[in-house]
């Protein structure tokens, strides 16, 4: 692959990843004044991306199952439809689905604000991923990194940048340009596949045992389970701040940055003994409570999460299969 269409491909990644974040807060700040901040209206808006996420990951591995011409083109209208989407479209009224209960409503509204474009952009890393195994590039793993990277980015800048600087309805039309960019940088990398002659290898690759399946998600459910502890245990417990739960988030996803781009090999036996250490230090601040100071147990507790995110998804790494089967790696 040339530097040129390197950068195409990282730039795709990286823009949809980061309109898949952008997207999260601009549409629940949206529903605050009909719901409310009420703990139900955040876990529905967190249930319908979640699935949604799932969903993309899952639109991907169907299309590395269909025949080639059949998945190019069925990538082909999604992305049109996403142009279409970002051309004409607006933020649907919140009385929309009065007659439905809130929970249900909230995810009806949320689909019709930015259901299929949320599809378009969470499905793209792993077809990238894909479609660079049919150019038969070394690592299209790496396409991860960058993607959780525009993740990062649009984690810190919606807070800092987008939401003090601009209306909601600007907010939306900043999320609809960037869908059309996004669609328009997929239709590239695709017509690129098509102009290398990208194709797939007539033998089927070995099926996964279910153990290695098995080793992927509990490599993934980790980090994922202590993400939601320690940003619930120092968000109630130690220092209940808006917005400090950005912190293990941001460090969540920099641990899939550093794994994703194979910068944790050489230090996993110091991030070992540091996971060691910060987890002594955080079970100490427990049974010491009031009496540790504020600093120490902050710092324990998003040390042993960054540690272990660094551990996990590195072993997730080392364990993943062979390019044609990352849309199902990614799917686990």
């Amino acid at each position: 692959m040339s530097r040129a269409a390197a950068w195409l491909w990282c730039a795709s990644a990286f823009c949809s990843a980061f309109l898949s974040f952008v997207v999260q807060p601009l549409l629940a700040k949206w529903l605050l004044p009909s719901f409310g901040g009420s703990p139900s209206t955040w876990g529905a808006c967190l249930v319908f991306f979640q699935l949604m996420l799932l969903v993309g990951y899952g639109y991907a591995r169907v299309l590395s199952r269909l025949p080639l011409q059949w998945a190019r083109a069925l990538h082909a209208a999604l992305c049109a439809v996403a142009v279409g989407f970002a051309l004409w479209t607006a933020l649907p009224s919140l009385d929309s689905g009065a007659e439905l209960p809130p929970g249900i409503r909230i995810v009806w509204l949320l689909l019709c604000g930015a259901g299929l474009p949320y599809l378009l952009t969470s499905s793209t890393a792993p077809l990238l991923s894909d479609w660079a195994a049919q150019l038969r590039v070394s690592v299209p793993h790496r396409l991860y990194a960058v993607s959780n990277l525009g993740s990062l980015l649009a984690l810190a800048a919606y807070p800092a940048f987008i939401e003090p600087s601009w209306p909601l309805q600007t907010q939306y039309a900043f999320f609809r340009g960037g869908v059309l960019l996004a669609a328009l940088l997929s239709l590239l990398c695709w017509l690129h596949t098509l102009r290398a002659g990208g194709s797939r290898t007539a033998a089927e690759p070995a099926p996964v045992a279910w153990r290695r399946r098995g080793y992927w998600l509990a490599c993934a459910f980790v980090p994922s389970l202590l993400l939601v502890a320690v940003s619930n245990h120092i968000s109630v417990d130690l220092a209940p701040t808006p917005l400090l739960w950005v912190v293990p988030l941001g460090l969540y996803l920099i641990s899939f940055i550093a794994a994703f781009a194979g910068w944790v090999e050489r230090a996993r036996g110091v991030l070992a003994g540091a996971w060691v250490v910060s987890s002594s230090l955080l079970a100490y601040g427990a049974f010491a409570q009031g009496s540790a100071r504020l600093s120490l147990q902050l710092t324990a507790a998003l040390g042993s999460l960054f540690c272990a995110g660094l551990l996990c998804h590195d072993a997730l790494v080392r364990a993943r299969p062979e390019p044609r089967q990352l849309t199902s790696f990614y799917v686990w």
